[in-house]
């Protein structure tokens, strides 16, 4: 999972624009964004949809933390030729970021099945999961293993489990 080459590949290439988008696309990938985004789901589109949003996602951000928990992983910030433009803290793998995008994107995609939310769920999955590598946070693997297993478990978890939602 450590690819400090393509840390250092990848950081070669900051300038202040392109710092500011992938902060920004970081802070979109965090717990406070989607902690504002189910609530209005809720009370603007649907109240079924959102709850079942919401249920992937908790077990999904569960799921990430026991993973956390088990491996243990570092970051590259350890290292010293690794710039962190964001604190991150705890362990590494699998990326909270990546893995909250993939199931709150993903199933949003799944859920409304419309081609502009394909259009930008996968942007925002990519960018957020990019944006991790970019700010120094995440090693690859970090990313691209760990977070579709993880929102794939709650995906899986929340279809065995379902049941009529009482609204």
């Amino acid at each position: 999972m450590f690819d400090l080459a393509l840390i250092e590949t990848i950081q070669s290439y900051r300038q202040p624009l392109l710092d500011a988008i992938m902060i920004a696309f970081s802070t979109l990938g965090g717990d406070l964004a989607y902690m504002a985004a189910i609530p209005l789901l809720y009370w603007l589109v649907s109240r079924e949809k959102a709850y079942r949003l919401a249920v992937v996602f908790i077990w999904a951000v569960w799921l990430n933390v026991a993973l956390k928990e088990w491996v243990g992983s570092s970051r590259p910030e350890m290292f010293p030729q690794v710039v962190a433009l964001l604190p991150a803290g705890g362990p590494g793998f699998p990326s909270g970021h990546a893995q909250a995008s993939i199931a709150f994107w993903g199933w949003l995609m799944v859920e409304f099945r419309k081609p502009w939310l394909y259009l930008l769920g996968t942007l925002m999955i990519l960018g957020i999961s990019f944006s991790r590598l970019y700010v120094g946070a995440h090693f690859l693997g970090e990313d691209v293993l760990g977070s579709p297993a993880v929102a794939f478990r709650g995906f899986a978890i929340t279809f065995i489990h379902a049941e009529p939602v009482p609204v």
